[in-house]
């Protein structure tokens, strides 16, 4: 698991904000020459926000600057389930909260040689990434707000939808830049919960991970 996990976090961006668009539910509504685009303006548009906050807090901790943007910080002890675990989450107008029962697992981290990638650590990127939210909140004509493609159409009606996938990318992006991370947290919330479902995570992290999908990654932004 040491190396799977190693390697998930040395995937470049691209790969890993691919693999998220991937797995929006309406992947497959999206036309094929938007890839390239959509994971493009996500990501930059995570990146200006994260500087515009960097800019305006040069000296700021994460903490500090949650406190400065009147943001409440709860950390709740909350459920831990197969079918959906939350590791936080924004709750509108101002709340972040982080799932603080997972701290209880540092100890498999540290047993595999990954004593860093411990709860101190991740709920900073988890701060940070459910900060985002709390800015698009607040601006809604950003790129990834705006984009959206269409479900169906009758005549002249369409019934479109925005892709949830653009915020997450967005946001992660938003985190790495924040927090100077060297790598990128694309898929965070699958590495906290590991220990608790270790056979239902590693097919994924091995879905990620698998050679077939990688190479028409690179085929995709080599074209």
């Amino acid at each position: 698991m040491n190396t799977k996990i190693t390697t998930i976090l040395t995937l470049s961006d691209f790969n890993l904000q691919f693999a998220q668009l991937n797995d929006d539910r309406f992947f497959e509504k999206i036309p094929s020459e938007d890839y390239r685009r959509l994971i493009y303006e996500s990501q930059k548009c995570g990146k200006l926000v994260a500087e515009d906050v960097i800019n305006k807090f040069p000296t700021a901790t994460l903490d500090e600057i949650v406190s400065k943007l009147g943001i409440e910080l709860v950390f709740s002890e909350m459920t831990v389930d197969k079918n959906f675990t939350s590791v936080g989450y924004f709750e509108s107008p101002n709340k972040i909260v982080v799932n603080s029962t997972l701290k209880e697992k540092d100890y498999f981290f540290e047993e595999i040689g990954l004593s860093w990638f411990n709860y101190d650590f991740w709920k900073e990127i988890v701060i940070a990434h459910e900060l985002f939210h709390f800015f698009q909140e607040k601006n809604t004509n950003t790129f990834i707000d705006q984009y959206k493609i269409s479900l169906w159409h009758l005549g002249p009606y369409q019934n479109k939808t925005k892709l949830l996938s653009l915020g997450e990318i967005a946001a992660m992006s938003f985190a790495k830049k924040l927090l100077a991370l060297d790598f990128y947290p694309g898929f965070l919330e699958l590495l906290i919960i590991y220990p608790y479902f270790p056979d239902e995570v590693g097919r994924k992290l091995d879905e990620i991970l698998s050679r077939d999908r990688n190479k028409m990654i690179e085929q995709l932004f080599n074209d």
